[in-house]
C-alpha cells in the first residue's frame, strides 16, 4: 500500500534508501518472499511518512529539499526531474507542505469512500486506474 499511495514520495524518498542500500555492500542471494497482502493505510501515517523522509532528505535542515541535496543519490538529472515535479511554487526546492499536498492529494482520490483510510481495495483500484484497467 505505501508503495501506491506513496508514489510521489518514493520520487524523493527512494534515493535515500538506494544510497542507504549502497552503503551496507553488496546484495545477498536470499529467497524471494511471497508479497505481502497490502494493508489500510491512514491519512496520518501517510503524513507521518511524508515528515520522516522529508527529514532524512533534508540534509542541511533548512526546511526544503533542492536537487542538489537529491543529487548524489539520485544522480543530478533525476534530482532535477524530482524537485520539478514536486514544486508546485516552482522556487527551484521542494518544501514538505508542497510535499505533502500532493502525496494527501493521491491519498484522497484513492480514498474512495472518505473514510480517511485507504482499504487493500481501494489501492487495487487505485493501482487499475493508473494502469488503464
Amino acid at each position: 500500500m505505501k508503495s501506491l499511495i506513496l508514489a510521489g514520495a518514493v520520487a524523493l524518498a527512494a534515493p535515500a534508501y538506494a544510497q542507504g542500500a549502497a552503503a551496507v555492500g553488496p546484495p545477498v542471494s536470499v529467497p524471494p518472499a511471497a508479497p505481502a497482502a497490502p494493508e489500510s493505510v491512514s491519512r496520518a501515517s501517510v503524513q507521518q511518512t511524508d515528515k520522516d523522509r522529508f527529514a532524512e532528505m533534508d540534509a542541511n535542515k533548512d526546511g526544503f529539499v533542492t536537487a542538489a541535496e537529491l543529487g548524489a543519490a539520485a544522480g543530478p538529472e533525476r534530482a532535477a526531474q524530482i524537485v520539478g515535479s514536486l514544486d508546485s511554487n516552482k522556487d527551484g526546492k521542494v518544501s514538505l507542505a508542497e510535499l505533502d499536498s500532493m502525496m494527501l492529494g493521491m491519498f484522497d482520490k484513492a480514498d474512495s469512500n472518505h473514510d480517511g483510510m485507504v482499504s487493500a481495495q481501494e489501492q487495487a483500484a487505485m493501482a487499475a486506474a493508473r494502469r488503464g484497467n
